[in-house]
């Protein structure tokens, strides 16, 4: 069964893990700061994750442990809309690593909407503000298999970019039965790289924090396999949104260790802390690789 884990709590801390074998730093290490991992979909809850900053001088025996150790619970979190202000509610959800988010069912997405968030535990206070573009949707979804590598198949996603190049878009998967979706590798997108009728293409790859290009097989890690069930996201951001998932996306790929001391590069949209405060208005679309083949989700 495959562990279900949060965005940062998959790509960045397993990042630090790795760092935690090979550095030995010379120097003490900082205080740690309020990580905040938030979104809101349209039509969707607020879903927000409360830890504190790891620092790779840190021992420990299982990742899990140390992301548990982290993890606030005691929080008071505040999401308004301008018209309401709801304080979320905290519950552990074992879909998620670490295993308690913050929510409500008292405010819902909407597009067009500005949803700002404030989240205090001891002195710390962090805020963030995220609008929720409107939806968007693939046109299509392209599945090829690969001659090379029989059982694995690429996916890339064509969408119609109808901001006159200036879109922002950032591409989620997730598996079937879980519940947290996974950030795609080199999984963002700008109108500004459409082509002459407007259209993106989008390539659709597994996220592999923890794995590496040099000693795996990338083909392996980064395409899917056949018969994988798959729930695939096209979202709209805006664009302070998108300039955290580009950096992030950047980082990740030429493997360095955001929200650690060594590297303050990472962009973020949270105030008094590290983190994401997103809002998507994003279109879910049913993949399941079995051959080559078009599928056409809108006509």
């Amino acid at each position: 069964m495959r562990r279900k884990i949060s965005i940062l709590a998959s790509s960045v801390i397993l990042a630090a893990a790795a760092a935690a074998v090979s550095c030995t730093p010379g120097h003490v290490p900082s205080e740690p700061e309020m990580v905040l991992e938030g979104w809101i979909d349209e039509g969707g809850h607020p879903v927000v994750m409360l830890h504190e900053s790891i620092n790779f001088t840190e021992d420990f025996n299982v990742i899990e442990d140390l992301v548990e150790e982290k993890l606030i619970y005691f929080g008071k979190v505040t999401v308004s809309d301008g018209e309401n202000t709801v304080i979320l509610t905290g519950r552990a959800d074992t879909a998620y690593l670490p295993p308690y988010v913050y929510s409500s069912v008292r405010i819902m997405g909407e597009s067009g909407k500005t949803y700002r968030l404030e989240a205090e535990y001891g002195d710390k206070k962090v805020s963030a503000t995220t609008t929720i573009p409107p939806s968007v949707a693939f046109d299509s979804i392209s599945v090829e298999s690969l001659p090379e590598k029989p059982g694995f198949f690429r996916l890339t996603g064509y969408l119609t970019d109808r901001n006159a190049g200036s879109g922002h878009y950032v591409v989620f998967y997730r598996y079937k039965g879980e519940k947290q979706y996974r950030n795609g590798l080199h999984g963002v997108a700008s109108g500004i790289a459409a082509d002459a009728s407007g259209v993106l293409r989008v390539p659709i790859y597994k996220n592999m924090s923890g794995t590496s290009l040099v000693d795996n097989d990338s083909l392996s890690t980064r395409f899917f396999r056949l018969g994988d069930t798959l729930e695939v996201k096209i979202a709209a951001v805006d664009d302070v949104s998108y300039r955290f998932w580009e950096s992030f996306s950047a980082l990740t790929i030429s493997s360095t260790i955001p929200f650690l001391p060594v590297n303050e590069n990472i962009f973020t949209n949270v105030s008094g802390g590290k983190g994401y405060w997103c809002g998507y208005g994003g279109t879910v679309s049913m993949v399941i690789p079995e051959c080559d083949t078009v599928l056409r989700l809108k006509e």
